[in-house]
């Protein structure tokens, strides 16, 4: 009976144990999440060794690659010299979750894609291209439309 109390106290406290653990490893995940964009990630993405304009939905999906845009030398260097000037913006998980189909905008979204599997996403915006997860001021945004102009208008029509 003796051994029985014993291994009966042994068994709460592990059991306790357990379910303390699992709780304070589990409740990180509980919390909000403040952003997924870093500035690590976007340094990440801009050390990329080619980059191309894809539209918004994952380079995979276009399995002949005929909306893959590649951007030249000159232009990727334009580019990251632009975005390298920007801030990351913390963007929150909610926005990468939500139905693109009933925003208005949705059409106008592409992707930045870097060949090493990273992308940042932009909407253009009449001449401006704004990005998703760095903030660049309106004279930059409108110097990366310049830039980018070729390759949206393969990849949008309507873009003059």
């Amino acid at each position: 009976m003796l051994n029985d109390t014993r291994f009966s106290r042994n068994m709460k406290k592990i059991c306790f144990s357990v379910f303390f653990l699992a709780a304070v490893v589990a409740l990180p995940a509980c919390q909000s999440v403040v952003g997924s964009v870093s500035n690590e990630a976007v340094q990440e993405m801009l050390a990329s060794p080619h980059m191309a304009v894809t539209p918004f939905l994952p380079a995979w999906l276009d399995e002949d690659g005929t909306s893959i845009w590649p951007l030249t030398q000159a232009q990727q260097a334009d580019v990251c010299a632009i975005l390298v000037a920007g801030e990351a913006r913390e963007v929150p998980e909610l926005a990468y979750q939500t139905d693109d189909e009933r925003d208005s905008l949705a059409k106008n979204r592409f992707y930045i894609y870097g060949s090493n599997g990273q992308c940042l996403a932009g909407t253009v915006m009449n001449d401006r291209v704004v990005m998703h997860d760095v903030v660049l001021p309106p004279e930059q945004e409108q110097a990366l439309f310049r830039v980018l102009k070729p390759n949206l208008q393969k990849l949008f029509k309507g873009i003059k």
